[in-house]
């Protein structure tokens, strides 16, 4: 399992929002040995899922952002 503990980064929008990812299985029955002895698919895989997360990260804080910003728009509108 990756992240497990969740994980925020420091340079994120909103340092109040963290993300738990958990990676599933494969379709595919690839040789067990091959995969586990490949360190660069590993690298690959973990900067894929880090790059996923923090994106994820910075477009929830942007919704909140977003969400006040039209709270306030419409509280002047009134």
């Amino acid at each position: 399992m990756v992240w497990k503990d969740g994980f925020t980064p420091i340079h994120a929008l909103d340092q109040t929002i963290t993300i738990t990812s958990k990676v599933g299985r494969s379709s595919k029955t690839p040789s067990a040995s091959a995969l586990l002895s490949n360190v660069e698919l590993e690298g690959i895989a973990a900067m894929g899922i880090t790059w996923n997360n923090i994106a994820n990260i910075q477009s929830l804080a942007l919704e909140k952002h977003i969400i006040e910003i039209l709270r306030l728009i419409e509280n002047e509108i009134k």
